[in-house]
């Protein structure tokens, strides 16, 4: 791959790994849960809205329809599988096991509904490259990118400027003294979740046209998502977003100079170097994470 192609490869997945890790940091900054179902979220996004299109239905009402219907049932799961838990104060590792539950039973029952076969849809953006330069763009990867960055811009805003975004952030510190001055941590559990599965969705209906859609895609995407947020800061939006991009970045440059089989070997080789350096993130504090933690 030229090195200036490169960019425009890392532009593209960095955006789709940055906007799982949105999507994980959204569940973990509002409930402290570690949602290890993320990529099969966005698995069933792509297989969804593959489905979708092959229907003929038109490309924005097929992507619509899927993050709504992801999203409404992340928001069921967040509702009757863990808010149960949660109010009977389980231990986070009951929640991550129910979570990693929920991801091999989406796995394979993708697997029954869609079938094992590869599933893939043009992009409806067409297939012109764009050139910049020296460098040529698929439209779908600004398509990508402006979603990414569309989404991380509505996340700070909600947080940093609504009254009940920062509500939100009360709840994950405290459940019991966020309710006693009003905040129903309920809602805050449920939002989350609903919203994380949209973005979700998003992600896999927006990665598809580049790839293909299959039941077992969503693994690996899901944990590079969760690396992302690891290697940008738990809890940090943008954190998670940078994360994305410099994880899509190294494995490129990996894949690229040494050999494609250590690519997935370089993203976890990121996250666990920057556990072990700076277990706060690159975009984290020493002082956020220590509250956080006590």
């Amino acid at each position: 791959m030229d090195d200036l192609q490169l960019i425009a490869a890392a532009l593209s997945m960095g955006s789709i790994y940055a906007l799982i890790g949105l999507a994980f940091t959204i569940i973990y900054a509002a409930s402290r849960i570690m949602n290890f179902a993320q990529g099969e979220l966005v698995m069933l996004g792509g297989l969804l809205g593959v489905t979708l299109v092959d229907t003929n239905l038109p490309y924005p009402i097929a992507f619509l329809v899927t993050i709504a219907t992801v999203g409404a049932g992340a928001g069921f799961f967040g509702r009757f599988m863990v808010q149960p838990l949660l109010e009977r104060r389980a231990s986070m590792s009951v929640i991550v096991v129910l979570t990693i539950a929920t991801a091999l039973f989406l796995q394979h029952g993708a697997a029954l509904v869609w079938g094992k076969s590869e599933r893939f849809f043009a992009s409806p953006f067409g297939g012109d490259l764009v050139a910049i330069g020296a460098i040529n763009f698929d439209p779908q990867h600004f398509v990508i990118l402006g979603t990414t960055l569309l989404a991380l811009a509505a996340t700070w805003y909600f947080y940093q400027r609504t009254r009940i975004g920062r509500s939100f952030q009360a709840v994950a510190i405290n459940r019991e003294a966020a309710s006693l001055i009003g905040v129903d941590p309920n809602r805050a559990t449920i939002v989350a979740f609903a919203v994380s599965g949209s973005l979700s969705a998003a992600a896999g209906v927006l990665f598809s046209p580049l790839s293909y859609a299959t039941p077992y895609m969503g693994m690996s995407l899901g944990l590079k998502g969760i690396a992302a947020a690891i290697v940008g800061g738990l809890g940090n939006p943008t954190g998670a977003v940078v994360g994305g991009f410099l994880i899509a970045i190294l494995e490129l440059l990996g894949a690229t100079y040494l050999s494609a089989e250590y690519r997935d070997a370089i993203a976890f080789l990121i996250m666990m170097l920057v556990l072990v350096i700076r277990p706060a993130g690159i975009a984290g504090s020493a002082q956020s994470f220590r509250e956080r933690y006590a």
